[in-house]
């Protein structure tokens, strides 16, 4: 594995990687794995105090409209119809929208009300975001610092006399039939649904280098003002550590700033002004595309483009974001993005060894395997033992290797297939509910076990049960192969359309489905007899130059195209040239 490593280490030229945030995984509704268990706020990866505010007022009125209430059905005090973890903006907007639609619920917090906020810097501004766009948000908040935005708050919410219980930590989340069961450190609460609005909660990131343990080394800046004549580093390039190496420049410091890219993180317009301005006044020095490579009692090492630069240093800021908290996630089975679990490795053997069999399959031997099998158990040896039944030939001249070659491995992922693909099959129905809790999930699911399912039946009746007396097999399959991936190219299009609702995407969908439906589907098999070659015949200089191989050229004319055009352009310039000559 040392070799492995070193090896995508020598690719990399060991520059820093770029991490991918994983968070849960949500369809279109907010709604996790587990059924009935919600997202909003940061945890979706929009981390805007509005948004997050206007997206908990939302889905209560999405999951709640039209559905009968505590006022109007039997009121039973121990199954509350919503309970929301986190007391932040996104959990007290949903709170007072159920309120507001006599909805029993209950607000459960692990630490302080609006803690998120608490945590900000002394006198951090806020200036929220999008300012621009129409938002059903039910808390009043307005632009300035931490301090006027918790007040404001905090106004509203004792207003409200909102139903809270503070100091309750969430340890799981279960479902048993239709109630989810929350264990916390106080009791266990049954709900009929649950949102989480806790936000990252989870702990500080790290740079996991040497000497990152010293007390000297802080994830957090409460007041700027501890610090003064200090030389500071800070890390990091979202709009926190900039924020932070701005408070502590204005507070007297000498500040140095390390970020591993060479540009900011989408950094908010105000904040990277007033630090470009301490930056000409020499407060701030940037060192973009630089890394911590060791932290010290009195300095720090920088590991920039040029050198390794040795830097007096007394207080060091690691502002790179917090990690989300999985363990609660684990512990409730909620899956996340891109999580590569048991359900995840079948699905992927299953895949490959399908394609195995499509792909080989079609260009391998093709024979009647079971011509002397009369009952299913002679059917199935024959099956188990084709390799040894197969007219295969491994001659080199000729590369009449190729398609025993094909044969073996269109048969190998064949059988593979069957065993992944009815385990696959089980793991679907064993989590049908998360698996088809929605329409879309539904026909998505059962379009591809139909796909699957009529390629397999075409493998074994095309590839293992020729009766031909040629063993080809290219026009029916590579017809039906062509049409089901323009069919799913054609309603994962539409689906991308309607989730992503922009022009841009529209256009850009459009575009590619008709393109590659035109090219491998309507000109090869329905246009290019009838327009090309009854109108210009097989010797015409354009069907010879243009389609070598007949209709299946134009596949190439999508999936090669960077290879031909150094065809077509000498393809069309000889023919220029003759053109002028007879001229």
């Amino acid at each position: 594995m040392n070799f492995v490593s070193n090896y995508f280490n020598w690719l990399q030229k060991n520059n820093p990687e770029n991490s991918v945030e994983s968070y849960p995984e949500i369809d279109e509704q907010n709604e996790t794995s587990l059924p009935g268990v919600y997202i909003v706020g940061d945890l979706t990866g929009i981390p805007m105090l509005k948004l997050a505010a206007d997206g908990g007022s939302k889905i209560v009125k999405r999951l709640f409209s039209g559905q009968k209430t505590t006022s109007e059905k039997a009121n039973n005090s121990d199954i509350y119809d919503l309970v929301i973890v986190g007391a932040g903006p996104a959990g007290i907007s949903a709170a007072i929208e159920c309120k507001k639609r006599n909805i029993n619920y209950i607000i459960l917090e692990s630490s302080r009300i609006l803690n998120t906020i608490e945590n900000f810097p002394k006198e951090k501004p806020i200036t929220l975001k999008p300012d621009r766009v129409r938002l059903e948000v039910p808390l009043e908040m307005a632009d300035g610092t931490k301090e006027t935005l918790l007040h404001e708050l905090t106004i509203q919410i004792e207003r409200e006399n909102l139903n809270i219980e503070v100091g309750t930590f969430v340890h799981k989340l279960s479902r048993e039939e239709n109630t989810i069961h929350i264990e916390t450190n106080k009791k266990m609460y049954l709900a009929q649904k649950v949102i989480l609005s806790i936000g990252k909660a989870g702990k500080s990131r790290q740079l996991k280098v040497p000497g990152e343990l010293l007390p000297k080394v802080f994830n957090k800046l409460y007041d700027p003002g501890e610090f003064t004549g200090k030389n500071i580093l800070v890390v990091g390039g979202g709009d926190s550590s900039l924020e932070c190496s701005i408070a502590l420049a204005e507070s007297g410091n000498r500040i140095t700033h390390s970020y591993r890219k060479e540009e900011f993180s989408r950094p908010k317009e105000e904040n990277i002004n007033r630090f470009n301005g301490l930056v000409e006044q020499g407060s701030i020095i940037p060192f973009l595309e630089s890394i911590v490579t060791e932290i010290r009692e009195e300095k720090v090492f920088l590991k920039t483009k040029e050198e390794v630069k040795a830097i007096p240093n007394d207080v060091i800021f690691i502002l790179i974001g917090r990690e989300l908290p999985t363990q609660l996630f684990k512990r409730s089975g909620i899956r996340m993005e891109g999580e590569k679990g048991v359900s995840w490795w079948w699905f992927m053997v299953a895949s490959i060894s399908f394609f195995s069999m499509l792909y080989f399959g079609k260009g391998g031997t093709a024979f009647d395997l079971f011509v002397e099998s009369n009952t299913v158990w002679a059917k199935i040896i024959a099956y188990l033992s084709a390799p040894f039944k197969a007219p295969l030939n491994w001659d080199l001249s000729g590369y009449k290797w190729y398609s025993s070659l094909n044969f073996i491995l269109g048969w190998a992922g064949s059988m593979v297939f069957l065993i992944s693909g009815i385990g696959s099959l089980g793991l679907l129905a064993r989590h049908g509910r998360t698996n088809f809790r929605t329409p879309w999930h539904a026909f998505k699911y059962t379009y591809f076990i139909g796909v699957s399912g009529f390629f397999t039946i075409l493998y074994f009746s095309k590839s293992l049960h020729n009766t031909m007396v040629t063993a080809e097999w290219i026009e029916s399959p590579t017809y039906w192969y062509s049409l089901f991936y323009c069919v799913t190219m054609l309603i994962f299009g539409i689906r991308r359309i309607y989730v992503r609702k922009t022009l841009y995407v529209f256009w850009q969908m459009t575009t590619l489905v008709s393109i590659q439906i035109f090219f491998l589907f309507l000109f090869p098999f329905h246009l290019y007899e009838p327009l090309i070659l009854a109108n210009l015949g097989t010797n015409h200089w354009a069907v010879t130059e243009l389609f070598p191989s007949g209709k299946w050229s134009s596949f190439a004319l999508i999936l090669f195209w960077p290879l031909i055009c150094g065809n077509l352009e000498v393809a069309f310039s000889g023919h220029g040239f003759l053109l002028y000559r007879l001229a």
